[in-house]
């Protein structure tokens, strides 16, 4: 799943690299036609680096392009994964079915950057 109005599944068979501070993501974002919009699919939150790289590599194998981002949240670190690269709320919310669908989750949830 890449963000955008393509659906895209594809795998990524990178090593994992660390989170970064801030909103500078780890991995190559979600890009279609050489544009990124600011809203993004969070698919998971964990207060562990090793198990959020982890689940990162798991979500690729299994055709979710996403990144992992470092974010601090009352005062600790966590990482999210996340979708990245939606020009607005309705067009991630569109999308975030079927990533829920293909990694079986039952939630995600839809901010911008």
């Amino acid at each position: 799943i890449t963000g955008r109005n393509n659906v895209v599944l594809q795998q990524q068979s990178q090593s994992v690299p660390k989170a970064t501070s801030g909103k500078t993501p780890v991995t190559g974002s979600a890009t279609a036609q050489g544009t990124q919009g600011n809203w993004v699919i969070n698919i998971g939150s964990y207060l562990r680096e090793k198990t959020a790289a982890r689940k990162l590599a798991e979500f690729r194998k299994r055709g979710v392009t996403a990144e992992l981002v470092s974010a601090r949240v009352r005062g600790k670190t966590i990482y999210r994964i996340q979708v990245p690269g939606f020009d607005s709320m309705a067009e991630a919310s569109g999308h975030a079915g079927q990533v829920r669908e293909m990694l079986g989750l039952d939630e995600t949830w839809i901010r911008r950057e």
